[in-house]
């Protein structure tokens, strides 16, 4: 979060951190980095460097020494990243954190820290490729190669960390004095604001000071956005994997129509963390009937995200897939980012616990169908037996919970069965279930 005293200082007065890292990879999922350089920007010139190797605890891949030049040799006695962190955080500490390309020299500094036992890096952020596509658009390039050409930048040694840090930190400072001097930004709250909203050139929506406190503030963590009018009511409810991201969307200049008619009413943005997107799904769905903001619709449908359904307002419920949740009585389990995924589960279930799969119409004929004979279902059409439906049921819900040991044991004994009978193919077809779960 950006507080206020760091938002209002001038241009002049901010402090940057610009920083560069060598990876193993290019995700940090698998990989790790091998090398940092800082370098520190105040004043609109270069006041401070940190350079170092790390060892990365593994061989560094053919083509990454090919690209940076940095062998195994190199790293050998190099420090690993626990043993230099706390210089790290000290050197970006009171900074804002800056690089070309944020989010892949970020994503490697959060992982590392996380490694080490240290929280995710939280200082304000800056982006020299979002910004040169906002001051430089005639470029087709937004490389530091590229942008080192076109700025008369000398570039040596590239894709070593220093030297990357250092041209990236002389393309900022060549960016802080055209702004500084045309007045396009005068603090660092105009120039973080460069990087998500629309200049006055490109669009004639009037952004507030408030409402772009408000998007700065909004958090990189799952929950439920509201967006106010000027009267501070609710026009829209929407829900997000990552607050800060999804809300800086309805300011691009790409950003679809809807989105655009709706930032047009806005004046303020509030906001509710949750600790997941299913619950911030679930919260919205419920606030959206609740309030029933102009801008939403009444029934949210999610498109391609799916529910499995268990219709409890049934005497013998049933379960269906649905791509709409509501409060209706219903137990909904998810959320499925495809229906071919909602319906693997839902073949488990059905294959492995003996409910009903008729629809309302069959059930009421109160006749057993062919599932029965094979003893794939209770026939509660026929029998009335509560007790033995909801005992099965029971155990789909314990599945469903994540409590699999009842049905993997059901599965298996089901494969042995079939096995011993020399029913080959259903006892193959048992096998695969078992392998899905």
């Amino acid at each position: 979060m950006i507080s206020d005293d760091i938002s209002k200082i001038p241009l002049e007065q901010a402090e940057f951190c610009v920083l560069d890292v060598e990876t193993t990879g290019l995700t940090p999922r698998s990989n790790g980095v091998i090398e940092i350089g800082m370098v520190k920007v105040k004043g609109f010139k270069i006041v401070d460097r940190y350079s170092t190797l790390v060892n990365p605890g593994r061989p560094l891949p053919y083509y990454i020494t090919q690209f940076t030049g940095i062998t195994d040799d190199d790293i050998f006695n190099a420090p690993f990243f626990e043993e230099v962190a706390d210089e790290v955080s000290g050197f970006i500490t009171g900074t804002v954190l800056t690089a070309h390309n944020l989010p892949f020299d970020r994503s490697f500094i959060n992982k590392e820290f996380l490694l080490t036992g240290r929280e995710k890096l939280n200082n304000p952020q800056l982006c020299t490729v979002r910004l040169s596509k906002r001051l430089f658009p005639e470029l087709k390039s937004k490389s530091l190669n590229s942008l080192c050409s076109y700025l008369k930048i000398k570039l040596e040694n590239a894709h070593r960390a220093l030297p990357d840090a250092e041209a990236t930190a002389e393309i900022l400072i060549r960016i802080l004095k055209r702004l500084n001097n045309n007045k396009e930004a005068e603090t660092l709250s105009d120039l973080l604001s460069l990087q998500v909203f629309p200049s006055k050139k490109e669009t004639k929506i009037k952004i507030s000071k408030h409402l772009k406190e408000d998007v700065y503030s909004l958090p990189e963590a799952p929950g439920v956005y509201y967006f106010l009018n000027s009267r501070r009511k609710v026009i829209y409810i929407g829900k997000a994997k990552s607050l800060s991201k999804r809300v800086r969307s309805y300011f691009l200049l790409t950003a679809p129509r809807k989105a655009k008619k709706i930032i047009k009413q806005t004046k303020r943005i509030k906001y509710e963390v949750t600790n997941s997107e299913l619950i911030a799904l679930l919260s919205e769905a419920e606030l959206i009937k609740m309030i029933n903001p102009r801008h939403n619709y009444m029934l949210k449908h999610y498109g391609n995200k799916y529910f499995l359904r268990i219709n409890k307002t049934h005497t013998f419920p049933d379960i269906d897939i649905s791509n709409k949740f509501d409060f209706d009585g219903n137990d909904y389990f998810g959320l499925f980012v495809s229906k071919k995924k909602a319906e693997i589960i839902y073949e488990v279930i059905n294959k492995a616990f003996t409910l009903r799969e008729c629809t309302q119409q069959e059930f009421s004929k109160n006749k057993r169908c062919f599932l029965a004979e094979i003893e794939r279902c209770t026939a509660p059409c026929e029998t009335k037996d509560n007790a033995l439906y909801d005992d099965e049921l029971d155990k789909a819900y314990e599945f469903l919970y994540g409590r699999n040991q009842n049905i993997l044991n059901r599965l298996l004994n089901k494969m042995k069965f079939y096995s011993e009978r020399m029913k080959y193919e259903k006892a193959g077809e048992i096998k695969e279930l078992i392998d899905l779960i």
